[in-house]
């Protein structure tokens, strides 16, 4: 089984365009380690590439495709090869098949980033719960 999901910061996007006219992204996320680096003291990151292809792609770039944010990537590791100067080279990227926006605190451990609480998204969360005086609502604007 090839499946990886990876949760980061964006370092580096590129939205490219085919002459055929077809939206393709590469990009690079930084995961940092769980663990400090013994010498430093500090949390270590690597840095993997990453490609989103057809209309993944189109929604990536209009609205998650900034540089510097959260980003959170599941897709295959594929091995691109290729030849330079008579050289063979390659490399492994990630093939994202979905992404999204997580919460994320770049100052805690990577496995602190995530919390009981309830999500900044809204699931789980009380739609009404702010709305302490009722929902005003007419016989007009019910479907039935």
């Amino acid at each position: 089984m090839n499946n990886v999901s990876l949760t980061g910061v964006n370092q580096r996007v590129e939205v490219k365009t085919t002459n055929a006219g077809k939206t393709w992204v590469t990009g690079t996320i930084r995961v940092r380690n769980k663990m400090k680096n013994n010498d430093t003291g500090k949390y270590d990151s690597s840095f993997i590439d990453y490609k989103i292809l057809g209309a993944r792609a189109e929604t990536f770039a209009k609205y998650h495709g900034t540089e510097g944010g959260p980003l959170n990537i599941t897709g295959d590791l594929v091995q691109e090869k290729w030849e330079s100067n008579g050289d063979k080279r390659s490399k492994v990227v990630i093939m994202v098949q979905d992404f999204d926006l997580p919460p994320f605190d770049d100052s805690k451990p990577a496995a602190s980033n995530q919390s009981n609480s309830t999500p900044a998204s809204g699931f789980g969360a009380d739609p009404f719960a702010s709305k302490a005086a009722g929902i005003d609502l007419s016989s007009d604007d019910l479907p039935f």
